[in-house]
């Protein structure tokens, strides 16, 4: 890449707090760099262009659903359609997944989640990062013992510890251990899976204020669709 590009690229800030994000520090995704609560438009501009971003019709979270001792964080905002499936309502939910980006190491996916209030026209804001790490050949309680002693340093709170079952799709099961955190204004999740051959570790980074937002618009939009309903059967009974 031409150096100059590169240079103009990587000095492409947004105002974030009091502090300055840039392309480098965004996709690193840490958590005190992560953007909860920007919109998309300015979040995507920071994205460099060799990045593969997906953007998703449906907003499928199967694989960290799957992690069953968080459910109760999300239940109220999941669907299924048929009964198989879990997803955010993609009325109020966008989703970027990001792939092949040249700075990471240990870093394997990042898939970011924005939502919006109910009949807004107001751009989506970011309220849920996920980031999935590079499989890891280690015994599952060491990998996570390690993970979450660094991140109980950086964040200097004592997480919940759950010993919990990661349901695949098929139906499949498999041992894992959570971590979860809260800062108060956000929640943070470290889970980790045993999977046959490997450790598979992610984390969830949670707007706790996006999130009551998304519940709130799906709360509005199934009153809204109650009542659309109740109006309809009333019309059809008129006929009568």
């Amino acid at each position: 890449m031409n150096r100059i590009f590169c240079t103009v690229t990587f000095t492409i800030i947004a105002q974030i707090g009091f502090a300055q994000l840039t392309t480098e520090t965004l996709m690193q995704f840490k958590y005190k760099d992560i953007p909860l609560g920007k919109n998309m438009s300015e979040i995507t501009q920071l994205i460099p262009s060799e990045v593969n971003v997906e953007k998703p019709e449906d907003v499928n979270v199967e694989d960290f659903y799957g992690f069953v001792a968080i459910r109760d964080y999300f239940k109220k905002g999941i669907y299924s359609y048929f009964g198989m499936g879990s997803y955010f309502a993609n009325n109020f939910v966008t989703k970027q997944i990001l792939t092949n980006y040249s700075g990471w190491n240990s870093i394997k996916t990042i898939e970011l989640y924005y939502t919006k209030q109910y009949n807004s026209e107001v751009e989506p804001t970011l309220f849920l990062v996920r980031k999935v790490l590079a499989s890891d050949d280690g015994n599952l309680t060491n990998v996570f013992n390690g993970l979450q002693t660094a991140v109980t340093k950086q964040l200097v709170k004592v997480p919940k510890i759950l010993n919990s079952d990661f349901i695949y799709n098929t139906g499949n099961y498999v041992d894992s251990k959570i971590a979860i955190w809260d800062t108060g204004t956000n929640l943070v999740f470290l889970m980790v899976a045993d999977n046959v051959f490997s450790r598979h570790s992610e984390f969830l980074y949670v707007s706790k204020t996006g999130l009551n937002k998304y519940f709130k618009s799906v709360e509005a939009y199934e009153k809204s669709k109650e009542l659309e309903e109740k109006n309809k059967a009333n019309k059809s009974a008129n006929e009568f």
